[in-house]
Order: structure tokens, then C-alpha cells, then sequence
């Protein structure tokens, strides 16, 4: 395994840029199998993986990040967590339906309860979703601390795929883009997940806030700069020594394949290969039509990316997000730049890798200059705060990409609506409706247990629908950043968006006042999306789904500070056609009953 890193600094903390390649391995047509098992023991660790400090982080089989889950499309799946370390945890499977196993969700008091220090797990899943996902901790800001992988599942040969509309070598990219290069993009902090959440509750100041005058002054709540280290305002220093992570590529091939996996928890990221334009075909795990661009931009701060290669030009990619690219390796048999940029932050960061033919005729001649570390000359299409070089490049336009094939929403009235709000009603709280499920692990015994009882509770921050419902969603935002929303379950369509006010009680009566501001027939189907940002004025975004997956299903913002302060809400899906809950998922406290 290759691995780059390149410290990324915000305001508050030092974060790390990280580009790791991870080979997919599954070379082969499809065998007649049904099943597959891995085993994932976590452990206690340090690692430095930016040349700047050794930290505390969960490894995964001794590794950070995890191994690489790699399956084919309806295999059963079974993963064995054995818990080794002191914390409670628990690991989401993102971008997995969960369709009849909605006990294997992963979330600390809505599916289950939390792994108990030395304690053990057994998720039990179909792989439904071909793609580009990943599995990560889900047990409160666990994330910072390492536990994640990717994961890789196989579709079907039958599956209809758009590689005709990028070139007639249909071969090349079918290889391509089963060789993919996964690239794990995360922010990377140096303080452990418990020491930020303790100098957040100190000080009164959010750990990552670009700007902590203005953050504190929404309100008259005490602050305490004294409680916030020295280290985060001295020791946020790049780390230019570091090695840069080597992506080979083959140009006999012809293309590669990029699979990036957004696994960070804050900041945005744009990501480029200079003098390669990306062809974006996929986006969390769902295929679209093909679209050039020169740079993706992914809400998060450090870069990890695995093997195979996938070519991209531009694209913005959220927390949670995932794309697929291929780039044509038609260049001179040399050595390139791959850039990625934090956007929106309130310090210039970039990181860096190299991209090398395997044809080049020696090692690759770098150049440093003052600020960067040693490069190749290639040219770049974005410069070190990720503005395009050039007003006649192209980056991704999210919302555009029409799904392939065509697969146009659930139309009609919608069954049942609901309207969120963003909020921050303290210096530590976020919430959508004014409320937040802020201790969700907290919660016992769990919903999928107790879920009467939560339907008929009253909370704002927990909804209802029934089996085969058309449901909206509405995104109000006010005087808030945009927010990487992640819905657990079944994917939904971005529908519709506005930099106004959503006067409007349903997507209907918007629709008829406003038909210019919806997409009835090409949008994107996502399992997360980023809602407008609004300050000057109110925004909306809009996304509808067909309720299918009987669970209940978490919305939360997957800003991991925002989902630990209290960003989420809970969908009860067709609870009345939940599957029977197998007796090893029971309840300890339920087993005597």
C-alpha cells in the first residue's frame, strides 16, 4: 500500500490530506456464490500519518483506514465486529439499503445498542447496491478517530451501464472501471474526537469554526479562549516532507478509473488531475449519464484515495458523497499532479499526490517551490485555494446528472411532507426543527424495539410514513452554511431547489407557482446531498423518495459536529411491515420474554 500525506490546517485545528491507493482485487467474472464473510477486530492505536504528530484512532485489522469489503451485487453478506478497545462504538454501512435487515443499520439507538468495550457484533446485510460506498463508526464524533474503509460491490453483468456514451472501446472501460482506484478523501485532525469535544465544551467555541468571533457572537453565551490549546493556533503547520502518494496508472490500458469516497467530517474539498479531465459516471453508487469536468469539490479536508483510478475534473463532493470518474490516459508518459483544495475555509489548504504512467522512462523530476512540496511540472486546472485556472474549465454540476438509465421520480401528490429547519440554539448544539436527537445513543432499549412508543411521542425530530408512500422532504435554510444531509435507507431524488423563501405547504403548490425551479424528469438520485447555503437570503432544496424499506431510517447532517450536536431526525418507515427480528438481534432485557 502507497501512502501521501500533506498536513491540511484550519483555524482550529491541524488537519491531514491524505491520498492512500487501495487495490480492488476481484478480477474475474462473477462466480456463482451467495455469500461472503469478513472478520473486523478493532484495536487501539497511534498513527502519524502526516509526518506531524502520533494520535490515539481506532485501526480496524491493524489498519487506518480499514480494509477494503469488496462483493458482488445480491451476495449475503456477513461481517464479524470484535470489539478490542475501551470505547463504546458501533459501524455504519453507508450507501446500504438495509432492506430486510434494518437490525444492521449501525446506529447506536435507533438499530442497536452500542459494542460494549470487548464486546462483539454480527451485521448480517444484502449487497443491493453496486457501487462505491463505505462503512465508518457511528457512535459520536468516532469518525475523527480513523474507523472507516471502503467498500466496493460489483453489479450485475446484466446491469445497464453508460460507458457507450463515453467511448465505442467499451472493453477498456468495463476494465477500467472494475480495476477502480478508490480515493478515501477525510479531514484529519490532531486532537482525538474526546479531546475536541472537551475544548468544544471549555471554551463554548466549536472545534473547526473558521471563525470563532463570529460563531460566538450569533448569541450572548460565554466564551473561554483560554480553554482552547496553544497548538491550535501555533502548531497548524503544513508538513512538506511528507511522501507523496504514487497512483500508477497504465496507458496501454487506455483509462483508469477514480472512486472517490468523501470520509472526511468538515471542510469542503476540490479535487483535480492536472492536464486529465474526469468523465464523473457514477454517484453514490448509482450511474449517470457521463459528465467532463475539470474538478470535484468534496466537503472535507484530507484526501485518501485507493486504486483503481478513476478520472475526474472537477467535482464538489460533500462528507459522505461518493463519485466515480474514468480520465483517458492519452498524456505524455509522465508524471502528474493530483490536487485537492479546501473550499470555504478560513485558511488557503491544498494537498497533493502524483499520478504516474508505469511507461515513464525514470522517476519523476519534482520541482518544489516555496509553500509546496516537491511536484512534477505538469499544469494545473485549479490553483492552491481550488479557484479554476481558467474560466473555460468545467467543474461538476451536482444536481445535473441525470441518472442512467433514465429513472424519473415518483410522481403525483406526496403522501406525506415534512419541513426542516437548520438551527444552532447554542454555541454546542445544531438541530433541525429547533430540536435534536443529540444522545441517540443514549436512547434505550433502541427505536426498532420501542417504536410505538417514539411514533407516539410528540417528537419533532421523529416522523412517520407508511409502506409505498411518496414523501418530500423540505430543506428550509436561514442564516446557515450549507449542510451535508445523509438519509440511511433507500436513495431519493433532488427534486428541486431556490434561493428563496419555501412559502409553500407542499411541493405541489410550489410546483404549480413555480415550475421552473423543479426537475421532474432527470434528477439526481442521491443518498446525500448539500443543501443551500443562506445568508443573505432563505434557500430551499426539495428531495422526494417511495418509501420501500421498512426501518427506521436516520436523516441527520453528516458534518460530524453538526450530527453530534443534534442535526438529525428519525423516519419510521413502514414499521407496520417490519421484518421479524431474528433472536441473536433480541434485546438482552427482551430474551426472558
Amino acid at each position: 500500500m502507497l501512502t501521501v500525506y500533506a498536513v491540511l490546517c484550519l483555524l482550529l485545528s491541524a488537519l491531514l490530506g491524505a491520498i492512500r491507493a487501495v487495490p480492488v482485487g476481484i478480477h474475474r467474472p462473477r462466480k456463482e456464490r451467495t455469500s461472503r464473510y469478513f472478520n473486523l477486530t478493532i484495536t487501539e492505536g497511534t498513527v502519524n500519518p502526516d509526518g506531524g504528530l502520533e494520535r490515539f484512532v481506532l485501526l480496524i485489522n491493524g489498519h487506518f483506514p480499514g480494509p477494503l469489503l469488496e462483493m458482488y451485487e445480491g451476495e449475503h453478506i456477513t461481517v464479524f465486529v470484535q470489539s478490542q478497545v475501551s470505547v463504546e462504538h458501533t459501524v455504519h454501512w453507508h450507501g446500504i439499503s438495509q432492506l430486510g435487515s434494518p437490525w444492521s443499520d449501525g446506529v447506536p439507538g435507533v438499530t442497536q445498542l452500542p459494542i460494549a468495550p470487548g464486546g462483539s457484533f454480527t451485521y448480517r446485510w444484502i449487497a443491493d447496491q453496486p457501487g462505491n460506498h463505505w462503512y465508518h463508526a457511528h457512535y459520536g464524533l468516532e469518525l475523527e478517530d480513523g474507523l472507516s474503509g471502503p467498500i466496493i460491490i460489483h453489479s450485475a453483468s446484466d446491469r445497464p451501464a453508460p460507458f457507450h456514451l463515453i467511448s465505442s472501446d467499451v472493453n477498456a472501460l468495463e476494465a477500467a472501471h472494475r480495476s477502480t482506484h478508490i480515493m478515501q478523501i477525510r479531514d484529519w485532525n490532531h486532537l482525538t474526537s474526546q479531546e475536541q469535544l472537551d475544548i468544544w465544551h471549555a471554551s463554548n467555541i466549536e472545534p473547526l469554526c473558521p471563525n470563532i468571533t463570529s460563531r460566538a457572537s450569533r448569541s450572548t453565551e460565554w466564551t473561554n479562549l483560554e480553554a482552547i490549546p496553544d497548538s491550535l493556533w501555533h502548531d497548524c503547520i503544513p508538513a512538506p516532507d511528507s511522501p507523496l502518494e504514487v497512483v500508477e496508472v497504465d496507458p496501454s490500458s487506455g483509462w483508469a478509473s477514480l472512486s472517490f469516497v468523501n470520509t472526511g467530517s468538515h471542510m469542503d474539498l476540490k479535487v483535480s488531475v492536472d492536464e486529465h479531465p474526469m468523465i464523473v459516471y457514477s454517484a453514490d453508487g448509482h450511474y449517470h449519464e457521463p459528465q467532463e469536468v475539470h474538478t470535484i469539490q468534496i466537503p472535507s479536508v484530507n484526501l485518501i484515495i485507493a486504486k483503481p483510478l478513476l478520472l475526474i475534473l472537477g467535482i464538489t463532493e460533500s462528507t459522505g458523497q461518493r463519485y466515480q470518474a474514468f480520465i483517458k490516459l492519452d498524456k505524455p508518459a509522465e508524471a502528474y499532479t493530483i490536487r485537492a483544495a479546501v473550499v470555504d475555509a478560513g485558511q488557503a489548504l491544498s494537498g497533493f499526490a502524483i499520478l504516474q504512467y508505469t511507461s515513464a522512462p525514470s522517476a519523476p523530476e519534482l520541482y518544489a517551490k516555496p509553500g509546496y512540496p516537491p511536484l512534477p511540472p505538469s499544469k494545473p486546472y485549479i490553483d492552491y485555494t481550488g479557484h479554476l485556472v481558467s474560466e473555460h474549465l468545467d467543474f461538476l454540476e451536482p444536481l445535473s446528472l441525470a441518472p442512467y438509465p433514465a429513472s424519473p421520480p415518483p410522481l403525483g401528490p406526496a403522501d406525506a411532507t415534512f419541513h426542516f429547519s437548520f438551527g444552532a440554539p447554542s454555541a454546542l448544539e445544531w438541530a433541525l426543527n429547533g430540536t435534536g436527537l443529540r444522545d441517540t445513543h443514549l436512547i434505550n432499549p433502541p427505536l426498532l424495539w420501542d417504536w410505538i412508543s417514539a411514533k407516539n411521542g410528540g417528537d419533532p425530530s421523529i416522523c412517520s410514513v407508511e409502506n409505498g408512500s411518496i414523501v418530500d422532504l423540505i430543506f428550509h435554510s436561514v442564516q446557515t452554511p450549507p449542510h451535508s444531509m445523509h438519509k440511511h435507507g433507500n436513495k431519493a431524488y433532488v427534486i428541486g431547489a431556490g434561493n428563496e423563501a419555501f412559502n409553500w405547504t407542499t411541493v405541489a403548490e410550489a410546483n404549480a407557482v413555480r415550475p421552473d425551479l423543479f426537475n421532474w424528469e432527470t434528477p439526481s438520485i442521491r443518498d446525500g446531498w448539500n443543501t443551500l447555503g443562506a445568508f443573505d437570503t432563505p434557500a430551499w432544496m426539495v428531495v422526494r423518495y417511495l418509501s420501500t424499506v421498512p426501518m427506521p431510517t436516520l436523516l441527520h447532517c453528516h458534518i460530524d459536529k453538526h450530527m453530534a450536536g443534534g442535526m438529525l431526525a428519525v423516519i419510521l418507515e413502514s414499521m407496520d411491515n417490519l421484518p421479524a427480528i431474528p433472536i441473536e438481534y433480541a434485546l438482552p432485557e427482551l430474551l426472558g420474554q
